[in-house]
């Protein structure tokens, strides 16, 4: 028996059986009789035993049945800010998965927090697949599904339908942009997104994940990263290039890494959906950062 995959987090579920008094049953069989030994003496579970029961219908003679254990959660209930807590680090993650995401969208709200997660996973489906078999026909057919996604992410009313529309606006102008039909062209080689690698960095392993790398037909390596950045001032240009100074030292480190596995040149580009924008330069192996 084993558990694999996990990346941060397992969670193992178990119904654990009782006697008729309301006593717990050691578990003789299953994985679950090999973790006993370890999380019993943590466990705290309900009392049901008889003289609860009785003592719980003695406070309210109405009160015919336990008080039941599921709760459920107001349509309206919204999770807390993850960032208000301080959370033990049990690892370092340098610049890919969560912590990539706490610094795109450290300056955002819920809602395009959500919808930028989103967004990278369709655009991780398109590379896969090509933009030959996208078109709005079929966006318009995710529509029920991305709207079910966000609502498991705990979006609601306004935050929900502001996030849905972000998810299908940077979608759609994926299939208009020139530049993205050539970014996800199938002709490129060795072709991968959410690539993770680890490196070895201040003492302690570090995973770095790129939303996309490939070989071009010039055979350099290119290493794109998306981001959902929105912008409503005037001079776009000006904000790309700032979002170029807050991202480059994040590519510099993928190529960094990148560059002792694969002694090709490297090409570094931030790609923006929303905005149909790009921003490309060449990796420079002698760049301080």
């Amino acid at each position: 028996m084993a558990c694999t995959r996990a990346v941060c987090e397992l969670h193992l579920l178990a119904e654990i059986a009782r006697g008729e008094h309301g006593d717990v049953n050691t578990p003789r069989h299953g994985l679950l009789s090999y973790l006993w030994p370890g999380i019993a003496q943590d466990l705290t579970l309900p009392d049901l035993s008889a003289q609860a029961v009785l003592k719980s219908h003695s406070a309210d003679p109405e009160h015919s049945e336990p008080e039941p254990v599921l709760r459920r959660l107001p349509l309206a209930w919204q999770a807390p800010d993850w960032r208000e807590f301080d959370l033990p680090q049990t690892r370092e993650i340098a610049l890919g998965g969560d912590e990539r995401e706490s610094i795109e969208f450290s300056w955002a709200g819920e809602s395009a927090r959500h919808a930028g997660v989103l967004v990278h996973e369709f655009l991780q489906v398109i590379a896969e697949q090509g933009l030959g078999d996208w078109s709005r026909a079929r966006l318009e057919c995710l529509r029920p599904y991305w709207q079910q996604e966000l609502a498991a992410r705990g979006l609601v009313h306004e935050q929900l339908l502001t996030a849905l529309q972000r998810v299908e606006d940077a979608l759609q102008k994926v299939l208009e942009d020139k530049r993205a039909h050539w970014l996800f062209d199938p002709v490129h080689r060795e072709r991968r997104s959410e690539y993770a690698v680890s490196t070895w960095r201040r003492g302690r392993v570090q995973t770095l994940k790129m939303d996309l790398t490939f070989i071009d037909a010039n055979d350099q390596r290119w290493i794109v990263d998306y981001k959902t950045s929105a912008h409503e001032g005037c001079d776009i240009q000006q904000f790309l290039d700032q979002e170029l100074g807050r991202y480059r030292e994040q590519l510099h480190r993928y190529a960094t890494v990148m560059a002792k596995l694969d002694p090709r040149p490297i090409q570094l580009a931030l790609y923006f959906p929303l905005l149909q924008g790009w921003r490309e330069w060449r990796h420079d192996p002698s760049e301080s950062l």
